[in-house]
Order: C-alpha cells, then sequence, then structure tokens
C-alpha cells in the first residue's frame, strides 16, 4: 500500500490522534471522579451531621455533671438521715422480741397476752402472760429466756408458783441493752 501522507502529516495526524485519546481518557477519568465525588456527599454529610451531635453533647456534659452532682449529695443528705434514723431507733423490734419468746416456749406453755413497754429511760420490758401445764415447764422456761442472748433478765412472782398444774402466769422479761 502506498502511503499518500507526507511523513510530516503522518506525524501531525499521529500527535492528534494520541491527543484524542488522551483527551477522553482524561474526560473518562474525570466523569468517574465526579461520580465517586458525588457518592461520597452522603457520607461526608453524615459524617458532619454526628460530628455536630458530638458538639452538642459535649456542651451537654456540663449539665450532665450539674445533674450528678445534685444526685450525689441528694444520695448523701439520704444516707446521713437513715443514719440518724437508725440509732433513733431501737435495734429491737417488739415483734422480733415476741417471736424469740415464743420459739423459745416449750410444750405445755400457751400464751394469752404479750404487752410491751417501751417508755424512754428505762429498759424495754415485755410482760407475758399465760398458762403452763407444770410448776417444771414454767421453771424450764423462765431458764430458757434468761440463756438467750437477746434477754437479760426474766422475773416470775412466787405467787405463780403456788399451784402445781395449770399455773396462769406473768413473766416480765428486760430486754439487754446491746440488741
Amino acid at each position: 500500500m502506498i502511503n499518500l501522507i507526507p511523513p510530516e502529516g503522518h506525524r501531525t495526524v499521529k500527535r492528534e490522534y494520541l491527543l484524542r485519546v488522551g483527551a477522553v481518557f482524561a474526560l473518562l477519568f474525570a466523569s468517574v471522579f465526579v461520580l465517586l465525588a458525588i457518592a461520597l456527599i452522603p457520607m461526608y454529610v453524615l459524617i458532619n451531621a454526628q460530628i455536630s451531635t458530638l458538639a452538642l453533647e459535649i456542651g451537654q456534659g456540663d449539665t450532665n455533671g450539674d445533674v450528678y452532682k445534685k444526685a450525689d449529695g441528694d444520695v448523701q443528705m439520704t444516707k446521713s438521715i437513715l443514719k440518724q434514723l437508725e440509732e433513733s431507733m431501737p435495734t429491737v423490734t417488739a415483734s422480733v422480741a415476741i417471736t424469740e419468746i415464743q420459739n423459745l416456749a416449750l410444750k405445755g406453755i400457751s400464751f394469752k397476752t404479750f404487752s410491751v413497754d417501751e417508755s424512754k429511760g428505762s429498759d424495754k420490758q415485755i410482760q407475758i402472760q399465760g398458762i403452763a401445764t407444770t410448776r417444771e415447764v414454767l421453771a424450764q422456761f423462765k431458764q430458757a429466756i434468761e440463756t438467750s442472748s437477746m434477754f437479760a433478765k426474766a422475773e416470775v412472782p412466787i405467787s405463780d408458783l403456788a399451784r402445781e398444774n395449770n399455773l396462769p402466769f406473768k413473766i416480765s422479761v428486760t430486754l439487754t441493752k446491746e440488741n
């Protein structure tokens, strides 16, 4: 085949061809770059929103700290009130003492009444009225009460020991001070 284009023209055509191919590739790469940039816009918006949210949370951190300090102060005040209440309340309630007395009761002891004297300045006393089947059962019950660590002493009037069987009794029990 005969080449009709002179060598000078051949170089010019080749240069323009390479320039057009380069321009097409540049346009192609530029369009891909623009498409990628457009695709990344939602991610940039999301990151910007997260940054602004974190900035708001950091700004509110001071008010949250104040809330925590106030709550801590309330807790400390409540603890001090509870401590004062614990100091003013007796440590042994009447129901606990009566339950202990009922647990110590032997077979043959039946109770009628319990009365609690909690007057200030004196020891707490519990008056127990009931019936014992025998004098020995009543003596053993009194001994069981006195050996308990919750009670300091138990007093039975001598007149309650006059009968041999079916003795009505009235025992005065004094609680220990450490309870």
